[in-house]
Parts: C-alpha cells; structure tokens; sequence
C-alpha cells in the first residue's frame, strides 16, 4: 500500500474497528490499538508497520486528550525502595518468614533490629 497515507488507510477501515482502536489510543493502550488496526485492515493490504502508522497518526491527532499512564519512577532511591521491598517480601513468603524493614525511609545501620 506504497503512496497512501495514514489518513488514507484509516479511511478504510470499517467504522466500528475505527471507534474501538481510538477507545484504545485514548486509554494509551497503542499495542492493543495497533493490534485492532493491523488484524482489520490485513485483509485490506495493510502491513504491520502500515497498522503502527496509523496508529502514531491517531496519537498525533488526539494529543493531550490521552489519558496517558503514569511512568514508573526513575530515581535510584525511589527503585531502590521498591525493589528492597517487593524481593524483601517476596523472600519472605517463601521461607515462611515474617518480614521486618527496621528502617524503611533511610538507611540506619543502629535501627533495632529483630532478635531470634
């Protein structure tokens, strides 16, 4: 489908498949979107990369209107916390073991501890 654009792909896309890949891309849901477009317009000659064009064009057009999903946090401290955390408790369970973060806000190596 060289030369055709975008706009032109999405023109012919049934109407129902276009409502639910824009309900897709307004939850920010661009693979579930992608998916919607590239299985509905395969029959019609479009590729997958075709399908993902598409798809940037609807994000371009709808912009802020996105509900966009929260990124995890970046910061060294912040993943250090969660990882601690999520491995502590995670271990934890596994040995039957009751879990116990004597300082979980900052690092205190004289935090009492826990005696056997």
């Amino acid at each position: 489908m060289r030369g055709i654009t975008p706009a032109d792909r999405w023109a012919l896309l049934p109407a129902g498949i276009r409502e639910q890949a824009d309900g897709y891309v307004l939850q920010d849901a661009r693979m579930r979107a992608i998916r919607v477009v590239f299985e509905a317009g395969r029959a019609r000659g479009m590729s997958l990369h075709d399908a993902q064009l598409v798809v940037h064009e609807r994000y371009l057009r709808y912009g802020d209107s996105i509900a966009r999903t929260p990124r995890s946090p970046l910061d060294l401290e912040s993943l250090a916390a969660r990882a601690a955390d999520r491995a502590g408790r995670a271990l934890a369970a596994r040995l039957a073991v009751p879990f116990h973060f004597a300082s979980p806000d900052t690092p205190d190596d004289a935090a009492p501890r826990r005696r056997p």
